[in-house]
């Protein structure tokens, strides 16, 4: 078969189709930006409550002897609490 008319795609859908292309790439690059900043921002949000609150402020106990049966020990407001 032969085609007379061989003609390929026109500039202007090339280009529609590259910018399509980009802003789909910026779209998932922002989404990804987006929720690595959020969890930093709650991280953040979390060590600054840390920092002004206490062991009884938080329901816990300071630790003695550094001991904490059953949980994690943590730094808070300069105490070592444990927190189950």
């Amino acid at each position: 078969m032969m085609y007379k008319n061989k003609k390929g795609i026109s500039g202007v859908i090339t280009m529609l189709i590259i910018i399509a292309l980009v802003l789909v790439a910026v779209g998932a690059v922002w989404y990804v930006v987006q929720n690595v900043l959020e969890q930093g921002q709650s991280e953040t949000e979390q060590a600054a409550g840390d920092i002004f609150a206490n062991c009884a402020d938080v329901g816990t106990v300071t630790t003695e002897n550094g001991t904490c049966t059953g949980g994690e020990i943590r730094l808070i407001g300069g105490e070592y609490c444990c927190i189950v």
